[in-house]
């Protein structure tokens, strides 16, 4: 672990501090007499806005509540780091130290000391719940470990809050003893004035004693699954992942680390979770950085028990598929990996390239009218302009919208009765006639019945199908940060989630899709305070689907199977009794290549 310099001496030291800290406080400006790492904790601290008058640490019991829905992992690192701290504070009784245990985002879990001690650090809220990041607090040890990602030493003066003057602060973060991601913090808290010579050796020995204990434990546990790769990984040239039971990453191999980019990583991770869930092994197509990729994802047990599993990626074009040309735009606000949103960004690029009048199809909160927008920036001309057609003046809507020119979005086309639609049906006609150069496109509700054929067949030269959130579920880590570089964006404060908040929302239907999910993070955010967990989702009243055994993509599959049967091969009752759009059944259709010989199955 790396570290943040070494302490300084304490008295002169102590009045030369306290000039740079009022002189960075009055003008911005940092002496030479300022390590650093301190300095630059200065200046993100006055970025953030962090109040130097503050007289107390924020305490978040959401954060601190949110904990009790942790991982394994965590709960490991909880439960030995916390033995650690009672121990090394029964080394310390004499020195006046706290011995403080922080999450990976600063929130204090437990502390240990005398209860003279305690009191005094309380006065700062160095209390079970307190929030110790560099954006609640300023710069102080833990802060500014977790930014540094290893070990820290914040004295007196550097603290960036003036409350904190009185206090002399190590911490170090402690790590997955396999994957190395940050799992919290350990600190050592004393008085200004105290012995603290002695304190970055204590903490980094202890952090390094927590990890020792977690990797005893770790490897008791997941040994098949190391095992595992070890033997996947001989003699063969594929990347390779072991991603152990919690989804995390475990190990990757030299091909994985080279050809894989962050975002790949994160998608594989998103897929590997989706199989642990479902207790399956899956093959997904996946669009990765560098093309089209079978992604192969095999599971591990151990003594009954799921330790991981393994992910081994191979080229598509390898595999003698045919290789799929992206369309290579920027298709912002949408946002997928998933092959679904792939298949629809390559459609939606041929459609903007020939300005094909087009019908959006969709549920409920999936991005149609985005999507229209989209189109309408990459291929469109002159202005865009969106016709509801729910409206009684919709007749004077569309009269505007043809004088101006451009795109013209027609949204609400459901609400039209049959003789307004006859009358929507000749002014299309008009409009062809006319060699108008209007792009029409339009949005179509996929759960409402659509709308007749004859006005289908004018609206619909081709039609677009936005897919549910439910079925690109390898999506939402990616909506979920995108959600996140928009509050950030917005308030200069990027959101903190624990990464149990993920796993919950996978797990939950979003019937109303994108929308609802961006509506709930909002709602989170407001609750939550400083770090969202899955408390501050409130999922309780939300009706989740019930587990049930085997794959869960095997289950709709058969699902679908057995209304056909029963429905005589007939799409539009087989998609009443499954409680679903006929379109959304035609895409699952040809999602799960699903033979349809019987007379009666209508026509895509």
């Amino acid at each position: 672990m790396g570290s943040a310099g070494r302490p300084g001496s304490a008295p002169t030291a102590s009045a030369s501090l306290r000039a740079h800290w009022e002189a960075f406080r009055r003008d911005g400006r940092v002496g030479p007499g300022v390590r650093p790492e301190i300095a630059a904790s200065w200046r993100r601290s006055a970025t953030l806005e962090v109040g130097t008058r503050l007289t107390a640490i924020p305490v978040d019991e959401d954060a601190q509540r949110g904990y009790d829905h942790i991982g394994p992992t965590r709960q490991q690192f909880v439960a030995a780091a916390g033995r650690q701290a009672d121990q090394l504070a029964g080394e310390l009784v004499d020195t006046g130290a706290a011995v403080v245990v922080c999450d990976d985002f600063g929130v204090v879990l437990h502390l240990a000391g005398q209860p003279d001690v305690l009191s005094a650090v309380e006065s700062v809220n160095l209390v079970r719940g307190s929030v110790w990041s560099e954006r609640t607090a300023g710069t102080n040890a833990i802060g500014l470990a977790l930014e540094l990602g290893g070990t820290a030493h914040v004295q007196g003066a550097e603290h960036y809050l003036e409350a904190l003057h009185d206090f002399s602060c190590t911490a170090a973060v402690v790590r997955h003893p396999v994957t190395g991601e940050p799992l919290g913090v350990l600190a050592l808290a004393i008085e200004a004035g105290g012995p603290g010579r002695f304190a970055q050796p204590l903490i980094v020995r202890a952090a390094r004693e927590v990890a020792r204990a977690m990797e005893e434990q770790l490897f008791g546990r997941e040994r098949e699954l190391l095992e595992r790769y070890l033997a996947s990984r001989a003699g063969r040239a594929l990347p390779l992942l072991a991603v152990d039971r919690t989804g995390q990453t475990m190990i990757q191999n030299a091909r994985m680390l080279q050809g894989a980019s962050n975002e790949d990583v994160e998608l594989l991770l998103s897929v590997a979770r989706h199989a642990l869930g479902a207790e399956a092994d899956l093959v997904e197509q996946l669009e990765l950085s560098r093309g089209r990729t079978h992604a192969d994802i095999r599971l591990v047990r151990g003594e009954n028990e799921l330790r991981g599993a393994l992910v081994s990626l191979e080229r598509a074009d390898r595999l003698g598929s045919e290789p799929e040309v992206s369309s290579g735009r920027d298709w912002a606000p949408l946002i997928g990996r998933s092959p679904a949103m792939q298949r629809l960004f390559r459609e939606a690029a041929r459609v903007a390239e020939h300005r094909m009048t087009v019908a959006i199809h969709g549920e409920p909160g999936t991005g149609k009218l985005s999507l229209a927008e989209t189109l309408h920036r990459i291929g469109g001309q002159g202005s865009l302009t969106i016709v509801h057609c729910a409206r009684d003046d919709w007749l004077n809507e569309w009269g505007a919208a043809v004088r101006t020119g451009g795109t013209i979005v027609l949204r609400r086309v459901h609400g039209l009765g049959p003789e307004v639609a006859l009358e929507l049906c000749d002014r299309l006609d008009e409009l062809e006639a006319a060699g108008s150069e209007c792009w029409v496109l339009s949005l179509l509700n996929s759960e409402v019945a659509p709308p007749s054929s004859e006005l289908l067949s004018r609206l619909a030269r081709m039609s677009l199908f936005v897919p549910a959130l439910r079925d690109r579920g390898h999506d939402l880590r990616l909506l979920v940060d995108a959600w996140c570089d928009e509050r950030e964006r917005l308030s200069s404060s990027r959101p903190m989630l624990r990464p149990e908040v993920y796993e919950a929302l996978a797990a939950q239907p979003w019937p109303g899709n994108v929308r609802e999910l961006r509506n709930a993070l909002d709602a989170a955010a407001l609750r939550a305070g400083t770090v969202i967990g899955v408390e501050s989702l409130h999922l309780e009243g939300r009706v989740t689907p019930a587990p049930a055994s085997g794959s869960l993509r095997q289950i709709e599959r058969d699902a679908i199977n057995a209304a056909l049967e029963r429905t005589g091969g007939n799409v539009s009752h087989a998609a009443r009794e499954l409680g679903i759009g006929r379109a959304t059944l035609h895409r699952r259709l040809r999602t799960y290549r699903l033979l349809r010989t019987s007379p009666e199955v209508e026509p895509d």
